[in-house]
């Protein structure tokens, strides 16, 4: 089991191509992150691109919809808004597709099971 801490901030669960811009530099930076997931397909990686830290596994049912949480890529990203702020490599609207948005006051444990990710905080995705 894989697990990282989330720190105080408003995260959202989602597919990272639905926060990642279509313009060259957010085409970049969703290359950099296909190429170092796909080194190991089946861990819980945490990426930290310029400054961007995103959280990121893969579902085991694929692409579809999973406890409200929508992918066409297979992946699934936890990724705190903040840092995201004037990044023109990032969409500044959250509020489209099948996101699960969420405040951390305190810090929370993030965790990857058999591809589930399970929040201390009560949030759980199952991915089949």
């Amino acid at each position: 089991m894989d697990e990282y801490r989330l720190t105080k901030g408003h995260y959202i669960i989602c597919d990272p191509g639905y926060v990642i811009m279509k313009n060259k530099e957010g085409d970049h930076l969703i290359q950099k992150l296909i190429k170092q997931f796909y080194k190991n397909m089946n861990k819980f990686h945490r990426f930290k691109f310029q400054g961007v830290v995103i959280y990121v596994f893969r579902s085991e049912g694929g692409d579809g919809i999973f406890d409200g949480v929508g992918t066409d890529s297979g992946l699934i990203a936890i990724i705190e808004t903040d840092q995201l702020k004037g990044d023109i490599r990032f969409k500044q609207d959250y509020s489209k597709g099948k996101i699960i948005a969420f405040e951390v006051n305190e810090p929370i444990i993030a965790q990857v099971e058999h591809f589930d990710l399970k929040l201390s905080n009560g949030i759980r995705i199952h991915t089949v």
